[in-house]
């Protein structure tokens, strides 16, 4: 159960809701917007824009799902840093997480990332949707390239693991692929 005072501790007023029933380790609080919570958990991190009435998943298409151990928000440029159990410190951008909904929904079926493994060129198919974009994420968070097509190439990155953020007119997608 998740609890939070607005009075110094006098009265405290259950905000778990739809957060999920994992253990919450760490909060911090948006200093722009009382309203605006994050919550390092056992899966994460959590946010609400509505003093916890409402929670999502809140990432930047390559934060995993581990214990994350402390959480601050720094002013200076508005992102949250998170420390995180065995994978290491990440630094997001507040306006850059994902669109999420309360339920996971698997999207299995509806974009084919193709080849993977890659040598360099990657296409996306899709049936139904327009790409608007596609940003490839390294694992540690940071943007390597952005395309707005659904050819695009990854020769000039090096070997190893990346994230695709595909945003279409109807929905968000990430998928994994593997850089040879």
């Amino acid at each position: 159960m998740r609890y939070k005072s607005i009075n110094g501790g006098n009265s405290w007023v259950n905000i778990s809701n739809n957060f999920p029933p994992i253990p919450a380790t760490t909060l911090c609080v948006n200093p722009f917007n009382s309203n605006t919570l994050y919550v390092g958990a056992d899966l994460g991190v959590w946010k609400t824009e509505d003093g916890g009435s409402t929670w999502a998943l809140f990432n930047n298409a390559t934060l995993p799902y581990v214990v994350i151990g402390d959480i601050h928000y720094y002013e200076p440029d508005s992102t949250i840093r998170v420390g995180t159990y065995g994978r290491g410190y990440w630094k997001i951008k507040d306006g850059e997480q994902l669109t999420t909904s309360n339920q996971e929904v698997s999207d299995e079926g509806e974009l084919n990332l193709f080849p993977n493994p890659t040598n360099g060129m990657v296409n996306i198919h899709l049936a139904n949707q327009k790409v608007q974009s596609v940003r490839v994420y390294n694992t540690i968070g940071e943007i390597e390239n952005e395309y707005f097509s659904t050819e695009f190439s990854i020769e000039n990155l090096p070997g190893g693991i990346y994230f695709i953020l595909v945003q279409t007119d109807k929905k968000t997608y990430i998928r994994k692929i593997v850089k040879q």
